[in-house]
């Protein structure tokens, strides 16, 4: 029985994040930012991945989608230096970002960069996430998803919007969210939201410019909405 509880010990070790300070990744290439997102999945700490200015698209390397896969309760951010200076780009050929974690629930933020160009045939066309997430002083535009929800994003959890740009995704042969689609309760502030689109919906379709499923706060006077 001992040896039992050690080995539950041991796991719960591995599984859940180090109190410790969170690593800070330094990237300036796609290559570097793939590998830093498969380090930060591997290292139980929440980190944070510092991109240098320039575009980051996922068919400079041939690798597509640039995927954060953990299976730990530790955040994740994603930062630049502004949203002009930092693209993280689907080339019109991949879905740009996919984080997914098992069991747990986490937070996914993305700060002062844009993501732009992605293209998916299944849920976000410009990212997908299994978590709750944080998006300020960024831009999502221009992202496609093809039969499934949620053109500029898609977010199972709850999301928190501020000072950011949200504008000319759609949405395709889909059911919901042109701009985003988010499943739990969504916080919107001091952002525009604007020709988002849902083409060819089947049924009714729902929210050409977002669709939150549960609860959406945001001060009417602090944000432009426009579908």
């Amino acid at each position: 029985m001992k040896i039992y509880l050690n080995g539950i010990v041991i796991i719960l070790m591995i599984l859940f994040c180090s109190s410790s300070q969170g690593v800070t990744f330094n990237v300036s290439t796609t290559q570097e930012l793939r590998q830093s997102l498969l380090d930060a999945a591997q290292n139980g700490q929440s980190d944070t991945i510092i991109l240098a200015d320039g575009t980051y698209a996922t068919t400079d390397d041939g690798g597509g989608t640039f995927v954060f896969l953990d299976n730990e309760d530790c955040d994740l951010t994603l930062q630049g230096s502004s949203a002009e200076n930092v693209i993280l780009s689907g080339d019109n050929t991949h879905q740009v970002l996919d984080f997914r974690v098992v069991i747990f629930e986490v937070l996914i933020s993305l700060e002062s960069l844009s993501i732009e160009n992605g293209y998916s045939i299944v849920n976000g066309g410009g990212f997908y996430t299994t978590e709750n997430l944080f998006i300020q002083n960024s831009n999502i535009s221009n992202n496609t998803t093809n039969t499934g929800d949620g053109g500029g994003f898609y977010v199972a959890g709850s999301a928190n919007i501020s000072n950011s740009i949200i504008s000319s995704n759609i949405a395709s042969n889909s059911y919901s969210g042109g701009g985003f689609y988010v499943g739990g309760s969504a916080n919107i502030s001091n952002s525009t939201i604007s020709n988002n689109i849902i083409s060819n919906s089947y049924g009714s379709g729902q929210g050409g410019g977002f669709n939150v499923v549960t609860e959406l706060t945001c001060p009417q006077s602090l944000y432009q909405l426009l579908s």
